[in-house]
């Protein structure tokens, strides 16, 4: 399991995301999610990552 820590204590703009939620796309989308992205969602959620000057990276929401 990959750990994420660092994107919760830098203060980005991020988003729980429920199991619930998960679920509901992977059925819609009739597709199941790595595991990396599971764990992305179960641990940190979806949002905005701020990278270097003007960059600013999403995570996208299921």
């Amino acid at each position: 399991m990959m750990k994420y820590k660092f994107l919760v204590e830098q203060n980005y703009k991020h988003y729980p995301v429920g199991l619930e939620d998960i679920n509901k796309a992977q059925n819609d989308l009739d597709i199941v999610f790595p595991q990396e992205l599971l764990d992305l969602y179960k641990n940190v959620g979806y949002g905005f990552i701020k990278g270097s000057r003007q960059n600013i990276n999403r995570v996208m929401d299921p």
